[in-house]
């Protein structure tokens, strides 16, 4: 027999169930004195009867009718092929929903099985085995589970004494090339897991037994060998977590109740390379392990945990001063098999290691004991191991904060339903990492889960991918799961990823441990964290500037009937350059509106709402630009998404009056503004500060407020009136910072209280756009739900800039929190932060992309997701991202249609960084006027596919690629709901692409880059152009 015996699709796994249902009234007869039998008997021995699937437990197995004392008690009469249940209310099948009678089968046979792989599957009520049968070869268990099995008799002893049995997972006989990994296995009678055999001459070789998870079964791992001349090579239990041996139905059923994690019986086979690796043995009612000869020249003992629990650590049986015969229940005549006094009338040399003798135990097993991120140092180990946690972490990417070695997110010991870890790294959904193995990887294992350091649930999911191959999944773990291990066979893979992202709920509370995460590498070989020579690096994509004028402006500008109207038309070009503007319908301006042809500035107010269109020309020696433009006047402003300069990043708390007005100048100088970039930006440090950060910095101190309560400038801004004319006169727009809460984030004069005094000082100065920062709010929010709090201070501000007399932008900044962008615009905010404070460092530039991924439906015209400002450099040699890096940072906030916001010193750009700036092709899709932002559609070899309508109805296209490593892959442009005719332009070169072979692109996109390409639409089966 050969095959892959698997579940399909989704929902529950599929199960196999050798059980009798008998859960209908008329399943069983009553036979007085509180019985009740089964109408029509059984063909063979049951094991144990279950009720409502085990959540209701299962029945106690007696040795006849006169032994049946007790409610639920049960026996079988072999005779009469029949059960007997007591159950003295009544009839049993109105006492449950369901019971299963375990009949003496096994869940799957496999007798002689060759070549299966079992995937999926769920295996219960089998009252022999779960899987059991000799001579399997090649065959794997992956991803099953396992549970309620055994209690069957199996044969009775010299004494007439009945043995039951049931392994869950169980390899007698000849068995090669094994693998049982990711399995679930709990309540069964005897080991949950077990290769054995009596049979002579018998070959057990290359049998695997990783990260599977163990609990309540009497033993999680049985081994033994006694046949004449057999052989045991190649055994690997390893990366299990083994809890509460001892703890399931049978142990309170058996007469020698002899509970371990390891069952190591007689072993007379021919044993070499036995390797027990990095499992967790938590909790036994007798002992962890227990060992009946020596054979320990065999094994390794390497790098696990020991926890006792109400148990020992061990017990050593010693050598048998008779034979054998003494294991079995003739020779124990019924006494407690963790009496020493038994074992010691019967053999040699006995040993207990009690709660107190760990260092014996651990000598005796030839394992050191593990510390904080241990290593594998025994002189047998056949691999070595690396923690995760030693590794470079400031290259794992973390959605919020940083990545912490051996402590959860915000600090916390790492904690996993309740249990602590010493060793592991606690990061924050999205999250990614990646390491070359280079093909000498053998696994990676960890028990992962979400930290209880969260007041919430929580919920991520855990994915481990080998050169964009899946190899492991957590599925979706809340804070109540608990730590779930994880396994994943890097067997041939060269780079690893290990990737955490939110549970499709928002990332709050997201916050992600990989606990005891190690690599287990061939012998001599390292994982290695730098794959920073791994990819080809971009140099200059956008085409050299044009001659020819091009005309910048969105197709909307948006204002509020009866405000001051300013805005700079944007046209690139050679100079001389001549522009001219006039109404669509012809005739006059409008009344209120100027137009300076010069300065290519328009002033005014309109009084009506409504759209007026114009048509704007703009010519130069080298040609002519036209372009339809309109002025919207109604309640929305920011139609599209704000672009201009922001202090922080470039002066932080040193920003001053003159190095705002030479960041304006350069706006013009570079031609910047030409392009469409024309906010003008303080940020923190503009108003007094007697704090902390105060100190030493006289032109901050003095008083934060006039008598009247006005807000005063520092010393650095002698006069923002001025400066706001300053930039007003070039045609840009000017914008300021303040914070709901008392203070700023650094300390300077926020609004709390001052909040209408502040709009009104705003406007006197001149100010067209506000960041509004949560920063100290949250010491002085008033009680009420945590939306509300969230809500209110935005709420407040909303309404009072609505009701200015100037077009102020409110750019609402409190990081994303409460999920900001459901409620933004209600909140009469224009843009909001999304993501926490984003600097040049692909550790948070990769999440904050990954965190737009499915937020894109929530922006509108008038309504921005904002990842946080560019974090390019002036030099981009200098920036803390990679070339790569910066074009997906700029690739991604354009199809984000996320604000455009420099954050660098303007006035010495090179090359690099001005073309990354001022592709005019990229700058159309984030100001695209149908305003809808991207979002992720799939991925193809782990590089994603991000798309976005545009009001022309083509698509923006982007492939992203979140890996360090290039990667060629064929995108099949249906399969995502993308036109698969039309032109295909790649808008960072600027040149159309060959029309698509069968609707397929075939490109490579390069290590932490983004591929950007647009698609006109087909119109009258004609390609549109633009």
């Amino acid at each position: 027999m050969s095959g892959h015996i698997r579940d399909l699709g989704g929902g529950a796994k599929p199960v196999i169930e050798p059980s009798l249902p008998r859960s209908r009234r008329g399943d069983w007869r009553n036979e007085g004195n509180g019985f009740w039998s089964c109408a029509g008997g059984t063909a063979a021995d049951i094991g144990n009867i279950v009720f409502d699937g085990g959540a209701s437990g299962c029945a106690f197995k007696r040795g006849g009718r006169d032994a049946c004392a007790r409610d639920l008690d049960f026996t079988y009469d072999t005779a009469a092929r029949r059960v007997f249940l007591k159950s003295v209310p009544g009839n049993p099948a109105g006492r449950f929903r369901s019971i299963e009678l375990c009949e003496k089968r096994h869940g799957v046979d496999q007798e002689g099985v060759h070549d299966v792989v079992y995937e999926g599957l769920h295996v219960r009520y089998a009252g022999a085995h779960g899987f059991g049968g000799a001579g399997a070869k090649r065959v794997t268990i992956r991803g099953c589970d396992v549970s309620w099995i055994g209690g069957a008799y199996h044969y009775r002893d010299d004494a007439g004494n009945g043995v039951r049995f049931g392994n869950g997972i169980e390899f007698w006989g000849d068995a090669e090339d094994v693998l049982v990994e990711s399995n679930r296995v709990w309540e069964v009678w005897d080991a949950a897991l077990s290769n054995q055999s009596s049979e002579k001459g018998s070959v057990q070789r290359n049998i695997v037994w990783r990260g599977n998870d163990i609990r309540r079964a009497e033993y999680s791992y049985e081994y033994w060998q006694q046949g004449e001349g057999a052989q045991t090579s190649d055994i690997v239990f390893a990366d299990n977590v083994c809890r509460e041996a001892g703890k399931g139905w049978g142990h309170r059923q058996r007469w020698n109740p002899n509970a371990a994690h390891l069952m190591f019986y007689d072993n007379t086979a021919d044993t070499r390379e036995f390797v027990v690796s990095n499992n967790v043995f938590s909790g036994s009612e007798n002992v962890l392990l227990r060992m009946f000869n020596d054979w320990r020249a065999a094994l390794v003992f390497a790098d696990n945990r020991w926890e006792p629990g109400p148990g020992a650590y061990g017990r050593w049986h010693g050598r048998p001063a008779k034979g054998l015969r003494w294991l079995y229940p003739d020779r124990l005549d019924r006494v407690h098999a963790d009496d020493a006094s038994e074992i010691e009338a019967d053999s040699v040399g006995s040993r207990v290691f009690g709660k107190d003798d760990r260092a014996a135990f651990l000598a005796f097993l030839g394992e050191k004991p593990c510390g904080t991120c241990p290593e594998t140092r025994t002189k047998k180990t056949v691999f070595d191991t690396f923690p995760l946690a030693k590794m470079d972490l400031t290259k794992m990417s973390c959605g919020s904060g940083q990545a912490r070695k051996c402590r959860a997110n915000e600090g916390a010991p790492l904690t996993l339903g309740g249990k602590t870890y010493t060793c592991g790294v606690g990061t924050h959904a999205p999250s990614r990492f990646e390491v070359a193995v280079d093909g000498k990887g053998l696994a990676f294992t960890a028990v992962v889960g979400i930290d209880g350091e969260v007041a919430g649930e929580g919920s991520a999911e855990f994915l481990v991918y080998g050169d964009g191959r899946l190899l492991a999944r957590s599925g979706i773990l809340h804070k109540r799961d608990g730590g779930r291990p994880l396994f994943a066979d890097l067997s041939g893979v060269q780079v690893v990823e290990l990737v955490v992202t939110d549970g499709g709920d928002g990332i709050a509370c997201d916050h992600a441990d990989w606990c005891n995460a190690v690599f287990r590498m061939v012998k001599g070989a390292k994982p290695n964290d730098d794959l920073s020579d791994r990819s080809t690096q971009l140099g200059i994509l956008t085409p050299p500037p044009a001659r020819a004028p091009r005309i910048n402006t969105p197709a909307f500008l948006g204002v509020r009937p009866g405000r001051e109207i300013l805005y700079r038309v944007p046209v690139a070009g050679e100079r001389p350059l001549k522009a001219t503007l006039a109404p669509v319908r012809g005739g006059k301006m409008p009344k209120g509106l100027i137009w300076d042809a010069e300065t290519r500035i328009i002033r005014g107010r309109l009084a009506r709402p409504g759209d007026y269109s114009f048509v704007l020309t703009a010519a130069n020696a080298a040609g002519r630009a036209v372009k339809r433009f309109t002025i919207r006047a109604g309640e929305k402003i920011a139609l599209t998404p704000p672009m201009g300069w922001s202090s922080w990043n470039a002066f932080y708390d040193r920003v001053t009056d003159k190095k705002v007005r030479e960041q304006a100048d350069a706006l013009i100088a570079t031609g910047l503004a030409d392009h469409g970039y024309r906010y003008v930006n303080i940020d923190d440090f503009w108003s007094r500060n007697n704090g902390e950060r105060g100190k030493g910095r006289p032109e901050l101190n003095g008083p934060e407020r006039a008598a009247d309560g006005t807000i005063l400038p520092s010393g650095a801004f002698p006069d923002m009136k001025d400066l706001a004319d300053y930039v007003h006169a070039k045609g840009l727009q000017i914008g300021i910072y303040s914070s709901p809460g008392p203070k700023t984030c650094g300390g300077c004069e926020g609004s709390y209280g001052h909040e209408r005094q502040d709009v009104k000082t705003w406007c006197n100065w001149g100010f067209d756009y506000v960041k509004y920062d949560w920063c100290s709010y949250g010491e002085v929010a008033f009680a009420g739900s945590y939306e509300e709090k969230l809500r209110h201070p935005y709420e407040l501000m909303g309404r009072l800039l609505a009701e200015a007399d100037r077009d102020i932008v409110l750019s609402i900044c409190q990081y994303g929190m409460g999920d900001v962008w459901t409620w933004g615009a209600a909140a009469g905010g224009q843009c909001w932060r999304t993501t926490g404070d984003v600097w040049d460092g692909w550790v948070v530039v990769g999440p904050a992309i990954e965190k737009q991924a499915r937020i894109g439906r929530y922006t509108a015209p008038g309504a921005w997701n904002d990842p946080d400002m560019l974090v390019l450099k002036p030099d981009h040699r200098q920036c803390g991202l990679t070339p790569n890096e910066q074009y997906a940072h700029v690739s991604m906030w354009a199809m984000a249609a996320a604000p455009l916001l420099i954050g660098c010193d303007m006035t010495a750009l090179d090359d690099f960084t001005r073309a990354l700036l001022t592709n005019d092709e990229v700058i159309d899709i984030d100001q695209d006027a149908l305003g809808r932002g991207a979002e992720a559609v799939g991925d193809v070899n782990l590089v994603q596919v991000w798309t976005r309508p545009l009001a022309d109805g083509g698509r923006a296209v982007a492939l992203f690629n979140p890996s360090r490593a290039d990667k060629t892959v064929t995108v099949d442009f249906a399969a995502f709901g993308l036109p698969t005719r039309g032109r295909l332009r790649d808008v960072w070169r600027q040149v159309d692409l060959p029309p698509l072979k069968d609707g397929h692109l075939k490109t490579t996109v390069f290590g932490h880059a983004a591929n950007l390409y647009r698609i006109y639409p087909m119109t009258n089966n004609k390609e549109t152009r633009q």
